[in-house]
């Protein structure tokens, strides 16, 4: 599958679709290329292209370019959790901005109370940087109240409760 051209494509939603087909077959750098196409030249209000190419750029580990992708989809729409808890992950683990990430999860958490992979993030996040228990106990709790069988929230809330019972 070719790269497209802006006269190969006539739509943004075609112009999306090529790039996460040719994202799923593996060929990444031809699919920034084409998210590019479409933040650029086909609608660059299309904010779902700016999360896609943020996505494939964080996934290169071009850092920079992720979050300024993922920034540029949050001003086009700022109430798209998934955009938010990606920017809070790659604040946390890669530019180590802890209370960025912090925020990050808690707008996800806004735009969508019942997005459980926010609520692990932000108690992850509460329990192994910030020392906060309490907190994270909250939010495994959410997790757990969304999705019972959330595997993670589980084995993270057991977590907190053999460190509470060995430090008391």
């Amino acid at each position: 599958m070719s790269v497209p051209t802006s006269h190969t494509i006539e739509t943004v939603a075609e112009c999306f679709n090529r790039a996460v087909a040719l994202s799923n077959a593996g060929d990444k750098d031809k699919a920034i290329a084409t998210y590019r196409l479409c933040v650029k030249e086909t609608d660059p209000k299309y904010a779902k292209a700016w999360y896609g190419l943020g996505l494939l750029l964080d996934d290169n580990n071009d850092i920079g370019g992720a979050e300024d992708a993922y920034n540029k989809a949050l001003e086009i729409n700022p109430k798209y959790p998934a955009v938010w808890n990606n920017l809070g992950v790659l604040l946390e683990n890669h530019k180590k901005d802890i209370a960025g990430a912090e925020e990050a999860y808690k707008k996800a958490i806004e735009c969508d109370p019942k997005y459980a992979l926010a609520w692990n993030n932000l108690g992850n996040l509460l329990m192994d940087h910030n020392k906060d228990y309490a907190g994270a106990i909250v939010a495994f709790k959410k997790v757990l109240a969304i999705d019972p069988e959330y595997a993670d929230a589980k084995y993270n809330l057991d977590y907190i409760h053999e460190i509470l019972c060995y430090d008391g």
